[in-house]
């Protein structure tokens, strides 16, 4: 994770700053999760609005069990998307998975960025093959 923190700029101009989980958001996380409906968060198998949970997120993500990945529009978490790997696994468990993106960022394609630098970030490197003649 050390390439983080990370600009990224949408389509309207905008930015967002893409960086791992700090034990200083648990405020902001809670404001954050207040936002979405019991129904949108209906899939998610953690006591989300809890701050030991985001402790717990932050001590996993020191052991590389837990990668939690946060985009920041002044100062205010507007998505996340998370994942959870056993300990010497090397790749995540897509179904422990969580990505939540804030009403207004939906269409920015804040999701898909996301999704795609959690993936470059616990993925290992793959090898380039090289083309052999027969």
């Amino acid at each position: 994770m050390a390439d983080y923190p990370k600009e990224v700029e949408f389509a309207t101009g905008k930015k967002a700053v893409l960086r791992p989980v700090e034990i200083t958001d648990k405020d902001k996380f809670e404001e954050f999760f207040l936002k979405f409906s019991p129904k949108e968060k209906i899939f998610i198998n953690e006591a989300i609005e809890e701050s030991k949970t985001i402790e717990n997120w932050i001590k996993e993500s020191k052991n590389n069990i837990f990668v939690p990945l946060v985009a920041e529009f002044k100062e205010k978490i507007i998505g996340m998307v998370s994942s959870r790997k056993a300990k010497d696994a090397p790749s995540i468990n897509f179904k422990d998975m969580i990505l939540l993106i804030e009403d207004d960022f939906r269409s920015s394609r804040l999701g898909s960025i996301l999704l795609s630098e959690l993936f470059s970030a616990v993925l290992p490197k793959r090898k380039k093959i090289k083309k052999q003649s027969l």
